[in-house]
């Protein structure tokens, strides 16, 4: 753990209680929103920008394993679940694309993009070619790293399309 680019940022060493109770909101939500959003019988692709590690120092998990365990342990019928990640911090991609290596591999999850732009872009495409419907986790490391012209473009996706946002916004006044 460290600052450099090689290294997992030291906030990922140990898991705080804001994320503890953070990471049981997201796992009771996406739950409850895969069990209702397949009834529409449309793909589903799930996004998560600022994906982190995917486990923290300590073992417990980080938003992306949490994802894919849901989809895993709910997933009914044919209609195809699949997550998009992405982290701007090489390292973590690099320990994200481990920590998911048996959801990559069973085609719940693809490798982890760089940015938000990326992985924006391809949710976007897959949404419009499959007709999908996206559900997009925002959890950047601060609202800078959230940029409004790039959210925009989840706002102005098809209105005939399902899209669902969760956002969280962290910052200090």
């Amino acid at each position: 753990y460290g600052d450099r680019n090689d290294q997992i940022n030291p906030f990922f060493a140990k898991k705080r209680e804001w994320s503890h109770v953070k990471d049981r909101i997201l796992g009771a939500y996406i739950v409850a929103y895969l069990q209702t959003i397949q009834r529409r019988g449309r793909p589903i692709v799930i996004v998560d920008s600022f994906s982190g590690p995917g486990r923290f120092g300590d073992g417990t998990e980080g938003s992306p394993v949490i994802l894919c365990k849901a989809i895993k342990e709910n997933a009914k019928g044919a209609v195809g679940i699949s997550c998009i990640f992405s982290d701007i911090h090489p390292a973590h991609r690099d320990a994200l694309e481990t920590n998911l290596q048996a959801h990559i591999a069973s085609g719940i999850a693809l490798k982890p993009f760089a940015n938000f732009s990326e992985s924006l872009t391809k949710a976007l495409e897959v949404g419009k070619a499959r007709n999908a419907t996206l559900f997009f986790y925002l959890d950047p490391y601060g609202v800078k790293d959230l940029e409004f012209e790039m959210v925009k473009q989840i706002y102005e996706r098809n209105p005939q399309q399902s899209t669902e946002v969760l956002i969280n916004f962290n910052f200090k006044l």
